[in-house]
């Protein structure tokens, strides 16, 4: 019976971060859609916002619930924009966490620098983890980091 309540209220509560996901579904397709350097730093901060409003009422648990409801042809996009953009929020317990930390590094100096060296070495470090299944959000990712090398700005500081 305690099962079957803790069932009910992790459904239930997993449930309601539908509403979440969709927002920041809606954020991060705001993200890939422009991919000039200035716009798209932008709108990477306001999907971090987004995301933190989130993340800050998941607990370990549903971090893990959520980790759990992904397979190899299903991908939980919440996890997947953890994983990506946010590593440095995933539970200290995750195995992969030094794993991801590592391509976010190469991401960072992305953002900071729009080299081409900087984009494939960030590129190769996520593909690693996918081998040739890369998600959607991946491709449309690269795709706009490909854009933001190939017509570097200069940004202001």
């Amino acid at each position: 019976m305690y099962n079957q309540i803790m069932m009910f209220f992790l459904i239930f509560g997993l449930g309601s971060w539908n509403i979440y996901s969709s927002e920041l579904d809606k954020s991060f397709e705001k993200l890939t859609s422009n991919c000039h350097q200035t716009d798209f730093l932008k709108n990477l901060n306001e999907a971090k916002e987004g995301f933190d409003q989130v993340f800050s009422q998941l607990s370990n648990a549903k971090l893990n619930a959520l980790k759990m409801e992904e397979t190899e042809s299903k991908k939980n996009m919440l996890w997947n924009y953890l994983r990506i953009l946010f590593p440095y929020k995933m539970p200290k317990t995750d195995l992969t966490k030094f794993n991801y930390m590592e391509c976010y590094m190469q991401f960072d100096k992305l953002m900071k620098e729009f080299t081409v060296t900087n984009n494939s070495k960030w590129k190769v470090c996520l593909r690693a983890f996918y081998k040739d299944n890369l998600p959607e959000f991946e491709k449309k990712l690269f795709k706009c980091t490909d854009q933001l090398v190939a017509s570097p700005t200069i940004l202001k500081k």
